[in-house]
C-alpha cells in the first residue's frame, strides 16, 4: 500500500527528492534493490548525502560492492559523513574480498573509538579472522574501559578464546559477562555451546 502510495504522488511530482528516497527505502524493505535502484537513478541531485546513504544500501544489496564503495567515497568527501561512513565502507571492504585494506581502517577507526562496541565489533572479528589474536584481545580490553560495554568486552574476550581452541578460557569469560548480565542471550547461547 504505501509503496503504490508513494508510486502515485511521484507521478504527480516526479522531482521530489524525499518521495523517490521514500520509495526506495520501502523497496530495498521488500527485498527489490532492482526496483530501489531504478527509483534513485532518476534524482537529478544524486550528490545529495541522503542519496548517497540509500545508495550505498542499494549497492550493497545487489553485491555491486565496488559501485558501494564508490558511493561511501563520495559519501565522505561532502564532509557530512562521520565516523559511521568510514565503519560502512570497512564493512563493505571485508565483503569485496579486500580484508587487509579493511582491517587496516577498523584498526584506524578501533583507535578513535575504542569504546564503541559497533567499532569494536567488526575489528575484532577482522582481528580473530586474521588470526592476531592478542590485538583482538586488546581491542577488546579497551572496549572494557567503559563500565557500560564491560560485559560485552567479555564476550568478545570469550569468543576470541573460543576460536583459540580455549574452551576453559572461554567459559571462563562468558561467565564474567553474565555476572554483569545475567540475561545477556548471545553469552548464555555460547556458554550452552561450551557444557554441550
Amino acid at each position: 500500500t504505501g509503496s503504490s502510495i508513494l508510486s502515485a504522488a511521484l507521478a504527480k511530482s516526479p522531482d521530489l527528492v524525499e518521495l523517490r528516497l521514500r520509495l526506495a527505502a520501502v523497496r530495498l524493505r521488500q527485498n527489490s534493490p532492482d526496483a530501489a535502484l531504478a527509483v534513485l537513478q532518476l534524482i537529478k541531485n544524486p550528490n545529495d548525502p541522503r542519496v548517497l546513504a540509500m545508495l550505498s544500501q542499494t549497492y550493497l544489496k545487489l553485491s555491486r560492492y565496488s559501485d558501494a564503495l564508490d558511493v561511501l567515497d563520495k559519501l565522505n568527501a561532502t564532509g557530512s559523513a562521520g565516523q559511521g561512513v568510514k565503519r560502512e565502507r570497512a564493512l563493505v571492504e571485508m565483503q569485496a574480498g579486500q580484508s587487509d585494506q579493511a582491517l587496516k581502517d577498523l584498526i584506524e577507526l578501533g583507535a578513535s573509538q575504542p569504546t564503541d562496541p559497533s567499532v569494536v565489533a567488526p575489528l575484532v572479528a577482522a582481528l580473530v579472522q586474521a588470526k592476531r589474536f592478542p590485538e583482538a584481545l586488546a581491542a577488546a580490553d579497551r572496549l572494557a574501559t567503559d563500565p557500560k560495554q564491560r560485559a560485552q568486552a567479555f564476550f568478545f574476550r570469550g569468543q576470541i578464546r573460543t576460536v583459540q581452541g580455549d574452551a576453559n578460557g572461554a567459559f571462563a569469560e562468558f561467565q564474567k559477562s553474565l555476572q554483569l548480565e545475567p540475561r545477556n542471550v548471545t553469552s548464555l547461547y555460547y556458554r550452552a555451546n561450551l557444557y554441550e
